[in-house]
């Protein structure tokens, strides 16, 4: 819902401008051609004619002119009000609206304890994000895509999060790292995960983290540098397969 709201508002945006350009554009060359205005004179005779303000002619118009004067006043006045109440529009549901939103999530943040940060929100960071919430648990997320937050919203539309590069300290200090009680990063690169695990480790000592990891290598300077636990999300579903076919009776069971 929210990536198509901003798509509309860009598209009539894009449509405003465009219009407002195409129109103005049309009154110089008319000008320049009918009246043989230079550029200067064409462009202010445009922009008093579709905005109405009412100041003097530069000189004395002809009868085609004035005929012209007409046509483009009544062809501009829709547009010029349409391109000011899309402008309005996007600034008042863009820019404002996206402020205030952040204003609120990041008042809700910093009132947040014992809450668990999710970094990365791929297939594994979203379905942790899922299990988490349906256990009632308080969640930030932190991802630098905003599409993929604003799938994660229509879906869990209260959920707090904080755009931007989990690797930088600024964005898990948003996310309130001091306060946490457990991060989980999920990012697909390992030396990605390493770095957010130092600078959570760092930021908060009693912090209990895991990190997905996709080389085994890459295990142990995951634990090295403060992970508690280091999950390899395709050696545990090629393992359940694998048991599904040699031992499927205690599988199911358990």
């Amino acid at each position: 819902m929210i990536r198509f709201l901003f798509r509309e508002i860009n598209r009539s945006f894009l449509k405003a401008s465009f219009l407002a350009i195409f129109v103005t554009n049309v009154g110089i060359l008319g000008y320049m051609y009918i009246e043989g205005y230079r550029f200067v004179d064409a462009l202010y005779m445009t922009f008093i004619t579709i905005t109405t303000v009412g100041f003097g002619e530069i000189a004395p118009l002809s009868s085609e002119g004035k005929i012209f004067t007409i046509v483009l006043i009544c062809f501009s006045l829709g547009i010029i009000g349409y391109s000011i109440s899309t402008f309005g529009k996007y600034i008042v549901d863009g820019f404002i609206s996206n402020r205030f939103r952040d204003y609120k999530i990041n008042k809700r943040i910093r009132k947040m304890k014992d809450h668990v940060i999710v970094v990365g929100l791929g297939r594994n960071g979203r379905q942790a994000v899922v299990e988490l919430l349906d256990h009632d648990e308080k969640v930030v997320v932190i991802d630098s895509n905003i599409e993929k937050i604003s799938l994660l919203k229509e879906i869990f539309p209260k959920v707090s999060y904080v755009v931007g590069d989990a690797t930088s300290d600024e964005f898990l200090v948003k996310a309130g790292v001091q306060h946490a009680k457990a991060l989980i990063t999920a990012i697909p690169k390992d030396s990605d995960n390493l770095y957010v695990v130092l600078t959570a480790k760092e930021l908060n000592k009693t912090l209990r983290i895991i990190s997905r990891s996709t080389d085994a290598k890459a295990d142990m300077r995951l634990k090295r540098a403060g992970a508690h636990n280091v999950v390899m999300p395709d050696r545990i579903g090629g393992t359940r397969m694998a048991k599904l076919v040699s031992c499927p009776d205690v599988v199911e069971f358990i």
